[in-house]
């Protein structure tokens, strides 16, 4: 998933400006994060976010051996550990003045939104991204907006941030235009230094659920001469 602190980079000038379109403009706010912030019972929150916890776990554990690997992911679960875990154990990820992060599959890809208090104008920045698979191996994720509230956000800044996530968890990224929108091809790594090839085979976005999988298998080099006598 896309670091939440790349969402931070949002031009407070930008917001300053006077008028009563903009200030409505900035102050509304997305569906789907209306949805998202409403009020979850504790305990409802800690057993989803444990739920995201374990999950992630098993598929880390998985994919470290030898064979097929495969997790299914909910918007609840993701959102349950936005909401008990990272204040507690991650506050660092966000910065001050950004709080509520949320997220939400769809059908096509995800939306993610948090709440901004660092500027004139109390928003939600939010962006959505379509995802898929492109070919064996390879991702797409197509920037079709960001936003805080109504008002479209540039999008330099959060492109520029993917590409240096991609390049510190050493992952293969090109970037291209499909649709008029900046989509990042994303890949996993073919080979890690353990001698182990990863294989992406699924890639799957629909009401609320995220499902991945694919295979491990240990890479094996071709003999380059023929063989001592």
């Amino acid at each position: 998933m896309l670091r939440l602190r790349t969402l931070v980079l949002l031009p407070a000038a930008f917001l300053a400006a006077s008028g009563v379109a903009v200030y409505r403009a900035a102050r509304s706010v997305p569906e789907f994060y209306v949805e998202a912030v409403k009020e979850v019972p504790s305990a409802a929150a800690d057993r989803a976010g444990d739920e995201f916890t374990a999950t992630t776990v098993s598929l880390a554990s998985q994919v470290r051996r030898e064979g097929s690997w495969s997790a299914m992911f909910t918007d609840a679960q993701v959102n349950g550990w936005l909401i008990t875990d990272l204040p507690t154990k991650h506050p660092d990820l966000l910065p001050p003045g950004y709080e509520q992060p949320r997220v939400r599959f769809t059908d096509h890809g995800l939306q993610l939104g948090v709440r901004c208090t660092t500027t004139p104008v109390t928003t939600v920045v939010w962006l959505d991204v379509d995802v898929q698979m492109t070919g064996a191996q390879e991702a797409a994720l197509s920037f079709r907006r960001v936003r805080a509230g109504l008002l479209p956000l540039p999008l330099k800044e959060i492109l520029d941030s993917l590409t240096q996530v991609a390049h510190d968890l050493e992952l293969p990224l090109r970037w291209t235009t499909v649709d008029g929108h900046p989509t990042a091809i994303v890949g996993l790594p073919t080979l890690g230094s353990d001698g182990l090839q990863y294989d992406l085979d699924a890639l799957k976005l629909s009401n609320g659920k995220l499902y991945v999988a694919g295979r491990t298998s240990r890479f094996a080099a071709k003999s380059t001469g023929a063989a001592a006598r």
